[in-house]
């Protein structure tokens, strides 16, 4: 197939556009740059085009605003780095709107840019007394981390140079790293450090982020760290593995945050259907423990699963546990302190 010249291959909304991202790279702050899209309406009706939304440091120019059937216009798109003041990538969402006949429609345009310092204008002297930036090592061994407990990581770097080293941006690349504070300016010979704080929520071997430190050391001005620890072994993880019978609230409440979303575990109320109606714990399944085809049901479960097994105060579920074990169930644990612990833990119960 040979590509038609002057074709219009992407969508913005309604229009046919030559492209519907902008990436710009590298931007040298404080210098704007501009692009100009080509824009056409390909539908039977007129289109009356306004700007919805677009951050202060991009402007946005449509030309003509009134595109008529199967005419063609411009989009003319500024990015002001000095506007933007702040060093780093960034992507952001132009969006249009479209109005063709009663209907309006929402069109969106991505802009990415990189704001650099512009070093060029240094003079030899300037560049051997430039500030330094120096980490001990750029790959940083973070350890063990425990599963929803917040633990906070302090990173050193130190100023190598002649002059002070000021620290523009840090970038972190997994939102479960939160990136608590950083020192900004360094004198010469002075250390620094970043703060991060890392809350593992879900189950995975590895806890990684890229970490991007943005300065004024003309010669480093990007850094990449990786940072990368593992998730300790969890207690709930153990007792499964050792087929422990009792587990307390806390257990129980990690193992069902542990396989969320598999079909793994299930968790089983033994209480009557009435006070399942009046507040359960989310995804649990009811059996009446008192009802005459309790045992008849447990047989016909598939053996193969976790369960977890409560009723109200650890009773009748105790009870449960050891028909299952009886059945061969394997892995089959009793949260002990019932449905009245897990209320007095203030977690969450559904009707």
């Amino acid at each position: 197939m040979i590509a038609t010249p002057g074709k219009l291959r992407k969508r913005i909304g309604q229009l046919n556009s030559e492209d519907n991202r902008i990436d710009y790279k590298d931007v040298l702050f404080p210098k704007k740059v501009r692009r100009t899209l080509e824009i056409e309406n390909p539908t039977k009706e007129k289109i009356n085009l306004s700007l919805l939304y677009s951050p202060e440091y991009i402007s946005v120019k449509i030309t003509p605003e009134i595109l008529k059937s199967k005419q063609r216009g411009k989009l003319i798109v500024t990015f002001k780095s000095k506007d933007k003041k702040k060093y780093g990538k960034s992507t952001d969402h132009i969006k249009l709107n479209m109005k063709e006949g009663e209907r309006d429609i929402t069109g969106t345009l991505s802009v990415i840019a990189n704001v650099v310092e512009d070093f060029s204008q240094l003079s030899e002297k300037e560049l051997a007394n430039s500030p330094i930036i120096y980490f001990p090592e750029n790959r940083i061994k973070l350890g063990e981390f425990e599963l929803h407990k917040i633990r906070k990581v302090e990173l050193q770097f130190e100023n190598k140079g002649k002059k002070d080293l000021k620290v523009h941006n840090i970038e972190v690349s997994n939102n479960l790293f939160k990136l608590q504070n950083f020192d900004r300016i360094i004198k010469p010979g002075n250390k620094g450090k970043i703060i991060i704080s890392i809350k593992p929520i879900k189950t995975t071997n590895i806890m990684k982020s890229n970490i991007t430190v943005i300065s004024n050391d003309p010669k480093h001005s990007s850094i990449n760290l990786i940072a990368q620890g593992s998730i300790k072994k969890n207690v709930v993880r153990t007792k499964i593995e050792k087929k422990e019978f009792n587990i307390n609230v806390k257990d129980a409440f990690y193992m069902i945050e542990e396989y969320k979303g598999s079909d793994k575990l299930i968790i089983l109320d033994v209480r009557t259907k009435e006070d399942f109606d009046n507040g359960h714990i989310p995804g649990a399944i009811n059996i009446d423990i008192h009802s005459k085809s309790f045992f008849r049901i447990l047989k016909l479960l598939d053996r193969s699963r976790i369960y977890m097994v409560y009723c109200k105060s650890g009773r009748d579920s105790e009870e449960a546990v050891m028909m299952m074990k009886d059945l061969e169930f394997e892995k089959t644990f009793h949260m002990i302190n019932g449905i009245i612990g897990w209320e007095k833990s203030g977690l969450t119960l559904v009707k």
